[in-house]
């Protein structure tokens, strides 16, 4: 949710990314970054790529951890196996681990939607600004659109198409390992 609510700020408030980390882009990108840095909004042309691909990045690290509640639910889930004891899975424990399974997910796909409204703003931006260079510049609204489209292409972070997340891997884990421990209890249950 911290994650959230930086995307949600860095959108609100835009950007004013320093001269060094500007002149970094212009030199990887071959766009100058022409327009006055004191007009608010016209801040910059290369701002609102500077923004998502810093949010991609950023949601990269933080998106790794999901993995985290969901290795610890799987063993839980294991621990409560009767093949270890005869324990069973009371009702409170079974809503305990639901209830953090739907936190886990919920945050997850909150982050996924917040860094996609971010990149609808940031390709808004990037249009307004194309019309403004379409009508002084054509070689820098030729730039402008290939920044949009790679802002359009991104798969990074939570930029990944949801089949890619690593919240489906991690679902996928959890279930995987309640499966087995479930196919393990009955297979012990079979006369030898």
């Amino acid at each position: 949710m911290l994650c959230r609510t930086f995307i949600l700020h860095l959108q609100k408030s835009g950007s004013d990314w320093p001269d060094s980390t500007i002149a970094r882009f212009e030199q990887e990108t071959g766009i100058q970054d022409c327009t006055d840095r004191k007009h608010g909004n016209w801040a910059g042309i290369l701002s609102d790529w500077i923004d998502v691909r810093y949010i991609a990045r950023y949601t990269q690290e933080v998106s790794e951890l999901i993995w985290y509640p969901f290795i610890i639910i799987a063993l839980l889930l294991a621990a409560r196996s009767s093949l270890f004891d005869n324990w069973q899975l009371p009702a409170g424990l079974a809503l305990v681990v639901l209830a953090s399974i739907t936190y886990a997910i919920a945050c997850a796909v909150i982050l996924q939607f917040t860094a996609a409204k971010a990149r609808e703003i940031a390709l808004s931006n990037m249009r307004e600004k194309l019309v403004w260079a379409k009508g002084g510049s054509p070689e820098l609204a030729g730039q402008i659109d290939t920044l949009m489209g790679s802002i359009a292409n991104l798969r990074q972070g939570a930029f990944r198409p949801i089949s890619e997340q690593p919240l489906v891997r991690a679902i996928l884990v959890t279930l995987s390992s309640y499966g087995g421990i479930s196919i393990a209890e009955y297979l012990a249950l079979l006369p030898r």
